[in-house]
């Protein structure tokens, strides 16, 4: 079953993919970079929060920031997204039975092509 080699093809031989080799190679320094920031910041720390005291490792400390900062991101977008709908009256209402592609003009607009303006939409 394993003991016999199977063939390779020697177009898959000389087939190189160099996306594939910058892609691993790339995850690789990025593990050994996150490997060794954890361990450069594995340094115990005191905290003083005024009435209490906490104990923990830096590195800890980094990802809790990172976190709420990410979260606060997150939180101001939508409050920011959300006074813009109140702002502008919120997203348009699309009428019963319209296609969100339809534009609305009415089926039987005429446009002038030989003005080039102010006749749009006006009808016959």
């Amino acid at each position: 079953m394993g003991l016999i080699p199977r063939r390779v093809d020697t177009e898959q031989l000389k087939e190189f993919q160099p996306r594939l080799w910058l892609t691993l190679v790339g995850l690789l320094l990025l593990v050994a970079y996150v490997i060794a920031f954890i361990v450069k910041n594995s340094d115990r720390i005191t905290i003083d929060f005024v009435f209490a005291d906490a104990h923990l490792s830096l590195i800890w400390l980094i990802l809790l920031c990172v976190g709420l900062g990410i979260l606060g991101g997150l939180l101001l977008s939508q409050l920011a997204r959300r006074r813009s709908r109140t702002r502008s009256g919120g997203p348009p209402q699309q009428p019963a039975g319209q296609r969100p592609d339809d534009l609305g003009e009415p089926s039987d607009a005429v446009v002038d092509v030989s003005r080039g303006h102010g006749t749009e939409g006006k009808p016959r």
